[in-house]
């Protein structure tokens, strides 16, 4: 009885392994279907880099007008966006205290002319020492040297405009008692507008005066204008590594005047780059990589190292060659090795 009861159960121990994984009826479960990824191809084309940087409008020439005598205010005529010319009169001040003391020198200055043509006459004569009429001499130089510099004081109190151009700024009024050089008003000349960019030093190393430029000012949704180079400055910020580039436009659009934000595009070096898709490059704790698939349609993990971007594109450095297929869609479970489905080509060439 015991050895029959032993056979039974071995018989069901082994009935059982022989059905371990497998189906009710004794059918193998169809294999796991391979993901369906969609690939792309690592193309080498011969482009050029396109930078974006902030930038701002600045007038060139500008120049602060402040006065060198102090005193009151009589006229101040110009206001804000005022165009003026050349010479033209801006500001006057109250001269008459001046004009009195410039008549009293020039009377100080005839007494001591007639004076100097008196004793040079009684020196003739050897009625005076020679020592007294160069002591007439000398007055008369005093008296001619204190003229003049009240004639310069005088011209003080009128300010002129030092070019044509725009009133931009008007910092006091008529009527003002103002100490000396205090800033009045401020003068820019629009035809000297240049955009003034911060620009990276690894950007500014390639690039030289006269070189084409794209500008778009943001205000006045004037599209992209064509501009140059203008100057770039010789020393860079030494805490942000930032330099300042000028760029002069070809034509500025109606409207434009100092203080407009801008946008400033910049090609860079045109050479040879290994292109791939951005969203191939996934990125982890190790760095960037890819999934490269081979020709049996199995896929390989690949570290690449990337450089720029390009639109929709980036540059990749190293870690691929030219021709490479690459995976652009369906990462969901992929690992190395893996056999994958090509649903489509994503990169249009096959």
């Amino acid at each position: 009885m015991g050895k029959r009861l032993a056979t039974v159960l071995l018989a069901v121990t082994l009935a059982a392994c022989g059905q371990e994984g497998g189906s009710p009826g004794g059918h193998q479960r169809p294999p796991r279907p391979a993901p369906v990824v969609e690939a792309a191809t690592v193309t080498l084309e011969e482009i050029a880099p396109v930078s974006e940087r902030d930038g701002v409008v600045q007038a060139r020439r500008q120049v602060r007008l402040q006065n060198q005598e102090e005193g009151r205010i009589q006229m101040l005529a110009v206001a804000e966006g005022d165009r003026v010319e050349a010479g033209q009169l801006l500001v006057r001040f109250d001269d008459r205290l001046l004009d009195a003391e410039l008549n009293k020198a020039r009377a100080t200055l005839r007494q001591a002319e007639q004076d100097l043509e008196r004793i040079t006459g009684l020196a003739r004569q050897k009625l005076v020492s020679e020592e007294e009429r160069q002591r007439a001499g000398t007055a008369v130089a005093v008296a001619r040297a204190e003229v003049r510099l009240i004639e310069a004081r005088l011209a003080h109190t009128r300010i002129q405009a030092p070019f044509a151009g725009l009133i931009a700024e008007r910092r006091a009024e008529a009527g003002d008692t103002v100490a000396r050089f205090t800033h009045l008003l401020t003068l820019i000349d629009p035809a000297s507008l240049v955009v003034v960019s911060e620009l990276p030093e690894t950007l500014l190393a390639g690039l030289e005066a006269g070189e084409a430029v794209e500008v778009r000012l943001d205000a006045l949704d004037s599209g992209w204008l064509r501009g140059r180079v203008a100057r770039i400055h010789p020393a860079l910020d030494a805490a942000s590594r930032m330099g300042r580039a000028e760029i002069a436009l070809a034509r500025w659009p109606a409207g434009a005047m100092p203080g407009q934000s801008c946008r400033v595009r910049i090609a860079g070096e045109r050479r040879p780059r290994l292109l791939a898709p951005q969203r191939a490059v996934l990125s982890d704790a190790g760095g960037h990589y890819v999934y490269r698939l081979d020709k049996e349609g199995r896929i390989h993990r690949q570290a690449v190292t990337t450089g720029g971007s390009f639109g929709e594109r980036i540059e990749i450095l190293s870690g691929l060659d030219a021709g490479a297929r690459v995976v652009v869609a369906g990462f969901l479970g992929l690992r190395d090795g893996l056999q994958v489905r090509l649903a489509k080509d994503a990169g249009g060439d096959g």
